[in-house]
């Protein structure tokens, strides 16, 4: 899983083909749908791919390093642009999808990993026909466990015991009931944990602004876990999941359009046959 974003590794969010720079986001143009169904985004003529991959620090290569643009696409990396607040998976897919109102017609949505699961409902919140491709990369269903994993870590990283790490109890339950009072005690007991270790050597002065951005690292991938462990949904037949030699195989997630690439998990975005897969999925579809 990827680590807490730092903000010296975040891309600038948007990466035109040849032709120059885009303006950024225009002005909403359609109205907004209802609340249990979120926003919609409405059609026009373009070959704009949506990328979600979390920023950040990481082993494995990112979806920028597939260079979609120098292929001619315009390409939106919308969790570099900024990251979503809302930790509940429709609320922080509403928030995605009213960036793109007014964008025009999206050729493809691309995600990886864990932010699989809001790629895919982001997706479907988009009114167009032929509807945008799907392409996922070695994806997987959010759950609790990869939330109490990263939390665990967070709390490790900030001196904190393992009975820190025990409260909040984390569970699929409490996840789906109330994943902001969940993500709200997470975030007390890691802003307690930052304070307590930088008091023993900070001025106090420094000490909260400090605390907050320590900790706003860590509750922006949480944010994101959660999310995405509140959405369900796996791949359709006709979406396409591009998967490593290292992915685990089976389950619905390998119901879709299999593409597999012979190299392990760090190298999948960097593989010129993954390139070439991606780049030829995306021409058929603009």
């Amino acid at each position: 899983m990827n680590p807490p974003p730092s903000a010296g590794d975040r891309d600038t969010g948007r990466h035109d083909g040849p032709g120059g720079r885009s303006a950024g986001p225009r002005e909403p143009e359609l109205a907004v749908a209802s609340a249990t169904d979120g926003p919609t985004v409405g059609r026009d003529d373009g070959r704009l791919v949506v990328v979600l991959d979390f920023p950040g620090r990481r082993e494995e290569a990112k979806l920028s390093d597939l260079r979609l643009e120098e292929a001619g696409f315009t390409v939106r990396y919308l969790l570099a642009e900024s990251l979503p607040t809302a930790p509940e998976g429709r609320a922080h897919v509403d928030e995605l999808a009213g960036r793109l109102r007014g964008e025009g017609r999206v050729s493809a949505v691309l995600a990886y990993c864990l932010a699989a699961p809001i790629g895919l409902t982001l997706a479907s919140r988009i009114e167009q026909d032929p509807a945008p491709l799907v392409m996922v990369f070695d994806g997987a269903p959010g759950s609790a466990e990869a939330v109490r994993t990263a939390y665990g870590n967070a709390v490790r990283q900030l001196g904190g015991r393992a009975v820190d790490a025990r409260r909040p109890v984390v569970t699929e339950d409490g996840l789906a009931e109330n994943p902001s009072g969940l993500m709200k005690e997470m975030e007390a007991t890691l802003r307690r944990l930052a304070v307590e270790v930088l008091e023993l050597d900070g001025e106090p002065e420094e000490v909260l602004t400090v605390a907050d951005q320590v900790v706003g690292r860590h509750t922006c991938w949480l944010t994101h876990l959660t999310a995405a462990a509140t959405l369900p949904g796996a791949p359709r037949a006709d979406d396409v999941h591009v998967v490593s030699r290292d992915h685990p195989r089976g389950g619905a997630w390998f119901q879709a359009d299999l593409v597999p690439i012979d190299v392990p998990r760090p190298e999948l975005a960097t593989c010129p046959a993954t390139r070439r897969a991606v780049i030829d999925r995306l021409r058929q579809a603009a």
